[in-house]
């Protein structure tokens, strides 16, 4: 096995040293927070909340659709939110034309199973209530919120609500 080399491992430290065993939840958040990138020019971004759950909503200023994506973000449910995820819901915004609401969804270890799980599908139903089309909603997820996003539509479809597109 080769070894790194130590310019590229100090570098790898610096960017990413909050990803380390050791680093605390604290740390690792604030770490990933950090290295978002600055958002496209095109979108405007709201804080706000939906069915009792916080959200960001990543919208393009053109060319806008009637769609939303709700976008469950990634992190192991102990990082990650709004503010990590913002440019790649910036992207997905601008490349479609949907509004894209990023669920602040309740992280561990402060909350426990099922909480990210019920903020999700609150989020979901809220839309609903307030007269958004199922055909003109999606969900999508990166990394561990995939695997939520898939979840909470499973079990959104078991209770029979409506489907997205």
């Amino acid at each position: 096995m080769s070894q790194i080399e130590p310019r590229v491992k100090e570098a790898l430290d610096e960017a990413y040293g909050f990803l380390t065993p050791t680093a605390t939840v604290e740390v690792r958040r604030a770490g990933i927070d950090s290295v978002s990138r600055k958002l496209p020019e095109g979108v405007e971004i709201e804080d706000t909340t939906l069915g009792g759950v916080k959200v960001r909503w990543v919208r393009p200023v053109k060319d806008r659709t009637n769609m939303i994506v709700i976008q469950v973000h990634g992190g192991g449910f102990h990082v990650g939110g709004p503010q990590s995820h913002r440019d790649l819901s910036a992207y997905v915004a601008l490349a479609s034309g949907a509004s894209v609401v990023i669920v602040d969804y309740r992280l561990c270890p402060e909350t426990q199973f099922p909480a990210a799980f019920d903020d999700v599908k609150s989020v979901y139903r809220a839309l609903l209530e307030q007269g958004v089309e199922p055909k003109n909603l999606s969900v999508f997820g990166d990394s561990s919120g995939g695997g939520l996003a898939l979840d909470s539509v499973i079990s959104l479809k078991g209770e029979g609500v409506p489907m997205p597109a």
